[in-house]
């Protein structure tokens, strides 16, 4: 009797196993036990549709390709993603949404910050009830806060290529490794690895953020570089000081372009993503639910508009690029090279439809792409 008894009792067991697995997190949303998991297999194409589209969402509200690369990499979702980009639009903190999101699902963090979903758009809205990941994301906080158009506040002016001049160079005794390393930091702030601005650069414990701070600083005031750094030289003053010695506001700092370069100074919270800085390191391989062929229905619904508005495309545009069958990050390839090349799209898909690749167009159209590496990462993987 145990014998014809102990089959069962096995297959109930092995039934049993994978729900136990299944048990929801009891600290995540109360949401989270309907969503599948996908498998954690890493995949090259997850990492190149994830930068790609990341790209896509910084470009459709103005805000740097920081913001949504730090929430995708930290485990959040794309039904996150633009569900909280949509709601930082209607003019909601993004810190405040990201630390809401933890414990309550996004129809109730709509309502905690008096935010009616209902004048959400219509693919938006279809993601409230499904845009939740089973997976705990890390808990992220933006400086400065994240608003619509906060790229057009974080850019920084051309610095003049003489600076640092001759006299600059000898006044505070640079040596040509500090000179070059000056020169990188003017030349791409933001891009610039955060040990070269904390570099020394010259006498008076002058470091290379210093010059960049000064630099700005120089278009709010009719000053000189070199009065400032004078200011700043043996740091017995601190940057806040100098701005109201120079009469200025000392929020200049954390409010406006500097944020990428003064919190380095001075240090921030552990944590802290500093939105205006570029990430420079990302991983080749991530989980297959950031394929962008994998999306839900309605994510793709809700990802496609803002692709399109991303590129500015035209109704006659996207009713073209619909009827082409490509995926959607080909189609967002087709757009960019139109709009770098300033050709019409059908133009681009013709030559796509003569059996080049998405690698050999822009080399037949001599397109710079210096600083469109997402974009190049794409061209290249959906070439092969």
């Amino acid at each position: 009797m145990k014998l014809q008894i102990f089959p069962f009792v096995l297959l109930a067991l092995l039934s049993a196993a994978p729900l136990a697995q299944a048990q929801e997190d009891p600290s995540a949303p109360e949401d989270t036990a309907v969503v599948a998991p996908l498998p954690a297999v890493p995949s090259a194409t997850a990492a190149v549709d994830m930068r790609f589209a990341c790209e896509w969402l910084a470009d459709a509200y103005e805000i740097p390709a920081r913001v949504p690369q730090e929430m995708l990499l930290n485990g959040y979702s794309y039904s996150d993603a633009i569900i909280a980009l949509a709601l930082m639009h209607k003019g909601a903190s993004l810190n405040e949404l990201l630390e809401l999101r933890r414990q309550m699902r996004w129809l109730e963090v709509a309502e905690r910050v008096e935010i009616d979903p209902m004048t959400l758009p219509i693919p938006v809205r279809n993601l409230l009830q499904l845009g939740v990941t089973p997976y705990k994301p890390k808990l992220l906080h933006y400086l400065p806060d994240v608003y619509s158009g906060l790229k057009r506040d974080l850019t920084i002016n051309a610095f003049p290529p003489t600076v640092p001049t001759q006299t600059q160079v000898i006044r505070f005794k640079l040596d040509d490794e500090e000179v070059k390393h000056i020169r990188r930091a003017l030349d791409d702030p933001f891009g610039c690895p955060e040990e070269i601005l904390t570099d020394t650069a010259g006498k008076g414990a002058l470091v290379v953020g210093d010059w960049v701070i000064a630099g700005v600083l120089c278009h709010h005031r009719p000053l000189t570089m070199d009065s400032i750094l004078a200011a700043r030289g043996g740091q017995q003053l601190s940057w806040s000081e100098i701005c109201m010695a120079f009469g200025m506001r000392p929020d200049v700092l954390t409010r406006g372009p500097l944020t990428g370069v003064y919190p380095l100074l001075t240090g921030s919270t552990k944590g802290t993503v500093l939105c205006a800085r570029k990430r420079n390191k990302f991983p080749l391989e991530m989980p297959l639910r950031y394929e962008l062929f994998r999306l839900t229905v309605d994510e793709k619904v809700a990802l496609r508009p803002l692709m399109l508005r991303a590129f500015k495309a035209t109704p006659s545009e996207d009713m073209m690029l619909a009827k082409s069958n490509w995926q959607m990050a080909e189609q967002a390839i087709c757009l960019q090279i139109a709009r770098m090349s300033q050709l019409d799209l059908a133009q681009i898909m013709q030559y796509k439809s003569s059996g080049l690749s998405w690698e050999q167009i822009p080399a037949k159209l001599q397109l710079d792409l210096t600083g469109e590496d997402a974009f190049k990462l794409a061209m290249e993987h959906y070439s092969r």
